[in-house]
């Protein structure tokens, strides 16, 4: 989690057993939950350059596609093969597709959060109710809290509460950033809120938080 590599040299050994073409049933030691763990992981990393080395050529794999698709982690490991292929003829648009499925687009799901609604409760003292909204959908979040100074040109405020983006199916360290580009591009700030601070003295934090959020209204 968090790891970069320069030069990513990946190098499978499996391959078919016969003039046939069948492939090898050892290679489903990648179903194993800490091997599909390490192979999604290793397919997330951010990388320079990457150099493949396999047996397993593209008319092998389309000759075998049942067999990649009878599980997720072989699937994974099927379209990162189909993706380096197109890579490699220049197929721009077919490398485009392949990545494609191979990281099709995660939403995070709305969901309700009692910390957040302290939050909001907290504010109203010094912000009207208007001013917040609940599960907003942005760059494909449900953002938990956000709040909306009150003229509309001003720049939105996105209550993220402990390390919210981290908490997703298939989080990774670019798929982080990723999303934090995204809804700064769409105009939000992000602004963490950790509740071990809350908690350990609310009149301050909601004092320290409403401060930041007039800053933020008064541009």
């Amino acid at each position: 989690y968090g790891r970069q590599f320069d030069v990513l040299i990946i190098s499978l050994t499996f391959g078919p057993i016969n003039a046939q073409g069948t492939i090898t049933e050892e290679i489903r030691f990648l179903e194993e939950p800490p091997a599909a763990k390490a192979l999604r992981s290793l397919l997330e990393h951010p990388s320079r350059q990457i150099l493949l080395v396999t047996s397993l050529q593209e008319d092998l794999l389309r000759a075998n596609q049942g067999f990649f698709r009878s599980s997720e982690p072989l699937l994974q490991l099927y379209r990162f093969l189909q993706y380096a292929e197109a890579i490699q003829g220049g197929e721009t648009a077919r490398s485009k597709a392949a990545w494609e499925a191979l990281h099709p687009p995660i939403q995070i799901e709305a969901r309700d959060s009692v910390f957040c609604r302290e939050l909001k409760e907290a504010m109203l003292p010094y912000f009207p109710s208007s001013h917040f909204s609940e599960k907003a959908l942005a760059a494909g979040v449900f953002l938990p809290l956000v709040f909306s100074p009150k003229e509309q040109e001003d720049q939105p405020v996105a209550l993220l509460p402990d390390a919210f983006l981290a908490f997703t199916a298939a989080t990774s360290f670019e798929w982080e950033q990723q999303k934090r580009e995204e809804l700064e591009t769409a105009g939000y700030r992000l602004f963490p809120v950790w509740s071990v601070q809350w908690w350990k003295d609310p009149r301050e934090e909601a004092r320290r938080l409403a401060s930041q959020l007039l800053k933020q209204e008064a541009g």
